[in-house]
């Protein structure tokens, strides 16, 4: 995998931290993802694109909303604290309603993963558990774990069962995908099948150029977010490897502020120059696209 990524990997340092004129923009929908709707959001790096962060959630630990990075990483901190805590003292109401409030926090508590969370019992630290043995585990393709699952909301809880787990959703997938198709139009690369990563859902993310399919969407047969998650947890650290000297490296929490680049840029992939025609047949309100992170 790593030398498939590398060359990529390699160039994203050129729009990792300095900035020459406008990397990306969009203009926003709702007021989650700006002060004001109709805001225009712009970014001349990665970097840029970290620092601009701003996502509107409730911190569902003290009730206050909160918008900025730092913010939403001291939230996850302590939630993360409290369920590794509760994780070995067979603690299943402390497990149960911290990965609650990880669903709360993403704006996802409504979706199928928290109706089994809540269904859950005294095996829920065993299975949670198991599932951290697995996700540290993983080291190669091959390797991974069969009985795990990938959605918008797992992704969020195994980040803090497994801090080289990245969160990988709509946005990130689609922001992957933008970087992927403009380096390979700059390189004269054809994307390879390893780092082709799945999108989803809404038409405003979708980074594949005009009547190509060359990413996929999550609702698509045979993707695989299990396999795919991991393959953005290798190449973000591929990136952050390759490139010892980006800024990124000299934050607290590298990986995570990668991640959140890559969110920002994602919430709108196809308003940019060479804008995607729409091509998921997923149908999903504005409103509710813009609740959660996975969008």
């Amino acid at each position: 995998f790593e030398n498939v990524a590398q060359p990529f990997a390699t160039w994203v340092g050129s729009v990792l931290d300095a900035g020459d004129g406008e990397l990306h923009s969009w203009t926003s929908r709702s007021t989650k993802a700006s002060q004001r709707r109709g805001d225009r959001w712009a970014c001349s790096s990665l970097y840029d694109a970290y620092e601009n962060y701003y996502w509107r959630t409730a911190n569902p630990i003290t009730g206050l909303w909160i918008t900025t990075f730092d913010q939403s990483s001291d939230c996850l901190d302590e939630l993360g604290h409290s369920l590794n805590n509760a994780i070995p003292n067979g603690d299943w109401r402390c497990c149960r309603d911290t990965c609650l409030n990880i669903l709360r926090w993403g704006g996802v508590a409504q979706w199928r993963v928290a109706t089994e969370i809540r269904a859950a019992t005294e095996n829920l630290p065993n299975h949670l558990a198991n599932t951290r043995g697995q996700l540290q585990q993983l080291r190669g393709i091959d390797v991974l774990p069969s009985f795990i699952e990938v959605d918008s909301g797992t992704t969020k809880i195994y980040s803090l069962l497994d801090s080289s787990w990245a969160i990988y959703d709509g946005r990130v997938g689609a922001a992957l995908g933008w970087l992927l198709r403009k380096w390979s139009m700059e390189e004269s690369q054809v994307v390879p099948l390893e780092l082709r990563f799945a999108w989803g859902y809404a038409a405003s993310r979708n980074p594949n150029e005009r009547r190509k399919r060359e990413f996929p969407c999550f609702s698509d047969a045979g993707v695989d977010r299990v396999a795919l998650n991991a393959r953005v947890n290798w190449l973000l650290q591929l990136i952050l490897d390759t490139n010892e000297d980006s800024h990124f490296n000299h934050l607290p929490r590298p990986l995570r502020a990668l991640e959140a680049a890559l969110f920002m840029i994602g919430y709108d992939v196809a308003t940019s120059a060479n804008a995607a025609e729409p091509t998921t047949s997923i149908t999903i309100a504005e409103d509710e696209i813009d609740s959660a992170i996975d969008t």
